[in-house]
């Protein structure tokens, strides 16, 4: 294309005003692509920095590539293995083994003959185990299975527990020793997803309160092997097999606290449902090369003033967990629609407090906007944000207009990100969506120190 010419200075004004909305739609384009903005002079810009003037097609693809490099990094930290590489997974009831000659590696706090609480589970022998506190439960002595404990006291949603591990070369298959009758899992194989979305063995064999997951791989290769599941004992590999420690993983560790639009809401609703694994934190952790606590408690606000008993403060961000975090993502939450924005400033307010020690703090809006409920709840977040001093993701108007994904309008963003459901809760798509986003914001703020979505 040559160097862009720039309008000579007596036709800018009329250019300007002839051409004002064209320019801006092209502007807003590029900046959500690329973070690059033109004005009609030629000036380059990125993220808000002159960048050159009258710059060559050449300036402007190695600024568009340098930020291209953060879309690449989330489409492999969210793709699935290919079906050569996929594993098969199946269920089986009870603790026998389906793999002949199989060695049991369990985490060291189960099988102990007694119950085990607040452990960090860094000195496990065997599996680098994301930090705790976890405890051991279930069984008649309490320490049959690994599990994160309950947030704040509440019943049912306790922190997610990960574990990674390595299998020699000549490994094709292994178990994993779930208790349930309810268990969610997801597979991590070197570092790329086994499914696209969490396996759930809800009811799948029944009542049965204690199940086996196996894992048979398509081929034997050395592999590195992560798993996140909310009650796990053991791993059983064939004879010959060696499972080891692995001393290289992530160790940047990924908070997010939210509800349950962040953090996965799987209500029954088959390919709608998104369970905790497979929402935009999730995707944004992988991205991020995080370990993630997974903060989000359905139906919770940070409002002290709400009607439910729990706030985000309380059951997220003051109960015990897994610490240290170096990272904290703090969503404003749907639920704060019936309270005041006073009320929702100061309960998002005293959760950044309670985070004040974490170096890295961001506050993110909802995606919705346009309406008096998602301003009031989106103005309070940005000004919580302000009083604590971190950056601000403004992501509002990212989900808009009628229509949903069973009954598409294709007036807004609604008809691929909302749930047939009426809960404004968010498809596959619309988790992917915001996932790339929040990422891109993050990412380009502690990289390059701006980003066009943190004012």
């Amino acid at each position: 294309m040559g160097t862009l010419v720039p309008y000579p200075e007596e036709y800018a004004d009329t250019v300007l005003y002839r051409e004002r909305e064209f320019i801006a739609d092209k502007d807003l384009a590029l900046r959500l692509v690329d973070g690059t903005r033109f004005d009609l002079w030629g000036n380059v810009y990125i993220n808000g920095s002159l960048f050159s003037r009258g710059a060559t097609q050449q300036e402007v693809d190695i600024a568009r590539f340098d930020r291209q490099w953060m879309d690449d990094a989330y489409t492999e930290a969210t793709r699935i293995l290919g079906p050569t590489e996929a594993p098969e997974l199946s269920y089986s009831a009870g603790t026998t083994t389906t793999i002949p000659g199989s060695v049991e590696y369990k985490i060291s706090i189960c099988g102990t003959g007694t119950q085990i609480t607040n452990w960090n589970g860094q000195d496990d022998p065997n599996f680098s185990i994301q930090w705790g506190p976890w405890q051991s439960m279930n069984g008649a002595n309490n320490d049959f299975a690994m599990l994160g404990s309950d947030k704040s006291g509440v019943n049912g949603y306790a922190w997610l527990p990960s574990l990674e591990f390595d299998l020699s070369d000549t490994a094709d298959a292994f178990e994993i020793q779930l208790y349930g009758p309810s268990n969610i899992v997801n597979i991590w194989k070197n570092g790329i997803r086994c499914n696209d979305r969490i396996y759930a063995g809800n009811n799948s064999i029944g009542g049965t309160s204690s199940k086996l997951l196996k894992v048979q791989f398509p081929y034997p290769i050395a592999r590195r092997i992560k798993i996140l599941s909310n009650r796990v004992r053991s791993i059983r590999v064939p004879a010959g097999v060696t499972l080891t420690k692995p001393t290289d993983v992530r160790s940047r560790r990924i908070g997010v606290f939210g509800d349950s639009h962040v953090n996965g809401a799987s209500g029954g609703l088959g390919a709608m449902g998104c369970g905790v694994t497979d929402t935009h934190a999730a995707y944004f952790i992988d991205a991020m090369h995080g370990q993630g606590v997974y903060g989000g408690v359905g139906g919770r606000a940070w409002s002290p003033a709400t009607a439910n008993p729990h706030t985000l403060v309380t059951a997220e961000v003051g109960a015990a967990s897994p610490v240290p975090i170096d990272l904290a993502m703090v969503y404003a939450s749907t639920n704060d629609g019936p309270e005041t924005s006073a009320n929702i400033q100061a309960g998002m307010e005293a959760g950044l407090s309670h985070l004040a020690a974490v170096p890295k703090r961001f506050v993110i809006s909802t995606p919705h906007g346009g309406t008096s409920i998602y301003d009031k709840i989106n103005n309070a977040a940005k000004a919580a944000a302000a009083t604590a001093g971190v950056p601000f993701v403004d992501l509002r108007n990212v989900f808009w207009g009628p229509g949903h994904w069973a009954n598409p309008l294709f007036t807004g963003t609604a008809s691929w990100f909302q749930r047939p459901d009426g809960t404004e809760h968010m498809t596959p798509i619309g988790h992917r969506t915001v996932g790339r986003m929040v990422f891109r914001a993050v990412c380009e703020y502690l990289t390059y120190g701006s980003s066009s979505l943190i004012p």
